[in-house]
């Protein structure tokens, strides 16, 4: 498939776990900017915000690639729990 942006979470994650590393970019594109607001927000620094979400997509990668596909959250869901959490 030519574009990605079409699949949905669940499907670019069930990619993943099948360690489709091409699922990767098109989650970091629609998860970046709303990851690293909410990083720097709870860290008030550029730089440290940046490096988290790095981290935090790495791991993400890393963890998902252990999983079966029907044992994985979406981000969107991951994102919403997060979200719901005062800072």
């Amino acid at each position: 498939m030519d574009n990605f942006d079409e699949l949905s979470d669940e499907a670019l994650i069930n990619a993943l776990a099948e360690e489709a590393e091409w699922a990767m970019e098109p989650l970091y594109e629609r998860y970046n900017r709303v990851l690293y607001s909410l990083a720097y927000r709870m860290v008030a620094d550029h730089q440290v915000a940046e490096d988290l979400l790095q981290e935090a997509f790495h791991n993400q990668v890393q963890f998902v690639a252990g999983l079966s596909p029907l044992s994985i959250i979406a981000p969107s869901t991951i994102y919403a729990l997060y979200a719901a959490v005062p800072v």
